[in-house]
């Protein structure tokens, strides 16, 4: 398990945590990593956490997934789909 790994496993379960402060943390830092680190490797990073044991860690990588996935996606793309 990678470095990144580690840190995104623990951010994940940093912001499903009770603690207000360190959940509303953990999530900006968590956004923060999903828009400077491109989709595709991001993606791949999250992938494992999607089917984590615990529910809100499962929330918290398909927030981090979505987010990924539509920076993959243009705003042109979304709007042919759409229709």
């Amino acid at each position: 398990m990678g470095c990144v790994s580690l840190q995104l496993l623990q951010l994940l379960l940093k912001a499903s945590q009770d603690k207000r402060f360190v959940c509303e943390e953990a999530e900006r830092t968590l956004i923060g990593m999903t828009t400077s680190i491109s989709p595709q490797p991001m993606l791949q990073k999250l992938q494992p956490y999607v089917s984590h044991r615990n529910p809100r860690v499962r929330a918290k990588a398909a927030v981090c997934v979505y987010k990924s996935v539509s920076r993959l996606v243009s705003p042109f793309d979304m709007s042919v789909s759409l229709q």
